[in-house]
């Protein structure tokens, strides 16, 4: 999770002899017409600054958009990608209204700096996991591991506490398996467009 991550590993991969790169993954909602499950494919991301905009590839992108469209409901509008998780809807709001974007996620624009920086395609594909009106509670990113998985003990100690409901957790894993879902089924329609192989 988080920029500094998506920057090991995009580098990683050019250096292991990767052409292009995709940011793919989950992806918070800053607009209220976007819903768990749906999927971002940006024309655009940005770093928390409207004016750094970042392109994708639109050849590469307008391929990918082919296969899904009709299968999957699609956005087109830009992505931002911030240092931080955002937890609240008033962030989500404010972050919307400062940079335009209809979703938010962590390591899009690091990727598409180091695409860019070694001259390569890049895309994002991003599915959303929690809608504007609702986003994991910040007491929760203290036991989500850096490689995004949960460590378990310190859920049961936050449920223990009182610090995140059961019905909170519920509604995470019901929103980030639409997600989920979401980007299975790219892979079904677009997996070699996008660079997965079966």
């Amino acid at each position: 999770m988080g920029a500094v991550a998506a920057h090991h590993a995009a580098t990683g991969l050019l250096a292991g002899g990767a052409s292009r790169l995709v940011s793919f993954g989950f992806a918070g909602a800053l607009d209220d017409g976007l819903q768990p499950g749906d999927l971002v494919l940006p024309k655009s991301v940005m770093v928390n600054d409207p004016r750094a905009i970042l392109p994708v590839d639109p050849v590469w992108r307008g391929g990918v958009h082919q296969l899904l469209s009709g299968n999957i409901k699609l956005s087109d509008e830009p992505l931002v990608s911030t240092r931080e998780v955002v937890t609240s809807t008033s962030v989500k709001q404010a972050l919307a209204q400062h940079t335009k974007a209809s979703a938010v996620d962590m390591e899009s624009a690091a990727v598409a700096l180091i695409a860019a920086e070694a001259g390569v395609p890049f895309i994002a594909v991003r599915a959303v996991s929690d809608p504007l009106g609702f986003s994991p509670p910040e007491a929760l990113l203290g036991a989500i591991r850096s490689d995004g998985s949960p460590d378990m003990a310190r859920i049961l100690s936050l449920i223990v506490r009182g610090s995140v409901s059961i019905s909170t957790l519920l509604r995470l894993g019901k929103d980030s398996r639409a997600a989920a879902n979401t980007l299975c089924a790219v892979i079904r329609h677009a997996g070699p467009q996008i660079g997965f192989t079966a």
